[in-house]
């Protein structure tokens, strides 16, 4: 084996900033872009934005720099370009920035040597056509088995099984049944509709007939007041006269004694005198 002088780049792990993606899971890979050499790294699936490839690539030197760039492949859309590094050919070792649109995605470590290459340019060239014939023995795989797919896609399409039809006959049913209940529940709330109204119409009602029985509440207070207050009126009348009737019956009597007393007789006019003497000494509040 005859060696050469190139290059020796080894891709060890990458961080990522998690709040610069909308991705929780990763399908990531890293472009190798060198003169006329593209080389990719295996793809890496995470969840926590922390790929580790750990691969080591021998490189033929054809200019000044070497770009790394990171590619998220979904299972079935486009890849999706995340940042690129760029690396100049030095020896260097460390953590270097991922940049995209002039802003930092995150940081890939690698290291990067100028030492000896194990293989010279010929094998070096050998093992990428090599590579480069798998991943398109890969490809046409993949083209294949999407063939085939579509293919069973469109027999399963034109030609249902019985279970297909069963399923479908299935569904029709529960939709049926659906459609009914949801009828006989409209039903049911369109009657328990009514019975609310009718409800409210009667609350109202009621609320009529309260008021109603407040107001004849009312008038029967004045009315029970008014024969109260008359009462009174005619107690205090009955009570006045009886206590004249019996200042009255007094004053009789001690005219008589006094009469007897007397051993005068006592004539008419005098008893009236006397009388009309009793009368006017009634006290003025009792008249």
């Amino acid at each position: 084996m005859k060696a050469s002088n190139g290059l020796i780049l080894n891709i060890f792990e990458g961080q990522l900033d998690s709040k610069s993606y909308d991705l929780t899971k990763l399908n990531l890979y890293m472009l190798i872009s060198h003169g006329n050499i593209e080389l990719k790294t295996k793809t890496i699936t995470v969840t926590d934005h922390h790929p580790k490839w750990n691969q080591v690539f021998y490189l033929e030197h054809q200019c000044d720099t070497i770009i790394l760039s990171l590619y998220h492949k979904p299972l079935l859309l486009k890849e999706i370009y995340l940042g690129t590094c760029k690396l100049l050919l030095k020896n260097q070792n460390g953590w270097m920035h991922i940049i995209k649109d002039k802003h930092k995605i995150g940081s890939i470590k690698v290291s990067l040597s100028n030492d000896i290459l194990p293989l010279d340019t010929i094998d070096i060239q050998d093992l990428y056509y090599k590579k480069l014939a798998e991943v398109q023995c890969l490809k046409n795989k993949i083209l294949s088995y999407k063939l085939k797919y579509k293919q069973k896609k469109s027999e399963i399409i034109k030609k249902p099984d019985n279970k297909l039809n069963e399923l479908v006959n299935v569904l029709k049913n529960e939709e049926e049944n659906y459609n009914k209940t949801l009828g006989e529940v409209n039903e049911k709330k369109r009657y328990l509709k009514e019975q609310e109204e009718l409800i409210i119409k009667d609350k109202k009602k009621l609320g009529q007939e309260k008021e109603r029985l407040r107001v004849d509440e009312m008038e029967i207070r004045k009315e029970t007041f008014g024969l109260q207050s008359d009462f009174a009126e005619l107690q205090q009348i009955k009570n006045k006269q009886s206590l004249q009737e019996r200042i009255f019956r007094s004053s009789h009597r001690n005219s008589k004694s006094e009469g007897r007393n007397s051993g005068l007789p006592t004539s008419p006019y005098s008893r009236s005198k006397t009388n009309a003497t009793v009368v006017n000494s009634v006290p003025s509040f009792i008249i």
